[in-house]
């Protein structure tokens, strides 16, 4: 009777595991597809603008609009994903810490751990008080350390709580491996640390060659392109051609249509890189994208 008891937990606690899971994917999954949707729906309205009036600046400014559309929802999830994990990892020294105080004074490792759900530890407390919670209604103790470990969601945390889970399991002299556990995550966080200081630089240098286009376009629109312009008009004043007749063929507001595409596909492409090297996923990238588009549009539409 009591294997069955345990074994109807062990399921439901799966099952609830994968339930989560799958809806996490399927909202996330939702959005994405959603606005790729109405950007694209966006950016097609942009393109029969421009059939319609032969507006270039106009399309432009709608295409732009469908980009945002297209990485603004999915830039917004990403960040308040990445604030809740770096929220989980930076609480994790002072959780050490607390457990270390509590085994010193001498209490169990287990209810240590089920006493930091009161402390005011960022993103872990609500999953700290849901392991307490689960612990109290009678989840096996393996079950319990397993779904706190899919609830955090990062992989310095899950080690920790593998740890944890082991130090519970087997006993022995807790806080030496509480102050082994502890000097991991610090020497790991030192080594995150060093990472994005010494990458960090690159980043840097991916904007910086991006504001040198744009200043180099706008200076070409604005002062070179605006000369030829001028003659344009004067020319067609004058009605005299002569030979600088090539210039009324040539079309400055394509020019410079061409010269915006090239700034998008650039912050596209250089966001994306941007986020491979900083946060080391191509996903991360698109606020970096969002950014170097805005500034695009403000170069060249709005200056």
């Amino acid at each position: 009777m009591q294997k069955n008891t345990i074994k109807t937990q062990m399921n439901s606690s799966e099952f609830a595991i994968e339930l989560s899971t799958s809806k996490r994917k399927k909202q996330k999954t939702r959005t994405i597809i959603l606005s790729a949707i109405v950007g694209a729906v966006v950016m097609l309205l942009g393109l029969q603008v421009f059939a319609m009036t032969g507006d270039a600046t106009l399309r432009d400014s709608i295409m732009v609009g469908g980009m945002l559309v297209c990485f603004i929802p999915y830039t917004m999830q990403r960040q308040r994903h990445e604030k809740r994990l770096e929220s989980i990892d930076g609480n994790l020294p002072p959780l050490l810490q607390s457990l270390v105080s509590s085994v010193q004074s001498g209490g169990s490792l287990l209810t240590a751990l089920e006493q930091t759900a009161d402390h005011k530890l960022g993103a872990l407390t609500p999953e700290l008080k849901n392991f307490r919670a689960n612990i109290s209604w009678g989840m096996p103790l393996e079950d319990a350390f397993e779904y706190l470990r899919y609830k955090v969601q990062t992989n310095l945390a899950r080690r920790v709580f593998t740890l944890l889970e082991t130090s519970v399991n087997v006993g022995g002299d807790l806080i030496s491996s509480l102050k082994v556990i502890q000097k991991h995550v610090t020497d790991y966080k030192n080594i995150e640390k060093e990472r994005k200081a010494s990458l960090g630089p690159y980043v840097y240098i991916i904007y910086i060659s991006f504001l040198v286009f744009l200043i180099i376009a706008v200076l070409l629109v604005s002062q070179f392109f605006g000369e030829i312009t001028a003659v344009q008009e004067g020319l067609a004043d004058s009605g005299n051609l002569g030979m600088f007749s090539a210039l009324m063929d040539l079309d400055v507001d394509h020019i410079k249509s061409i010269l915006f595409q090239m700034s998008l596909i650039e912050a596209l492409f250089g966001g994306l890189a941007a986020g491979k090297i900083g946060s080391g996923t191509f996903f991360a990238g698109t606020k970096h994208v969002v950014i170097m588009i805005v500034m695009a549009t403000v170069a060249f539409i709005v200056l």
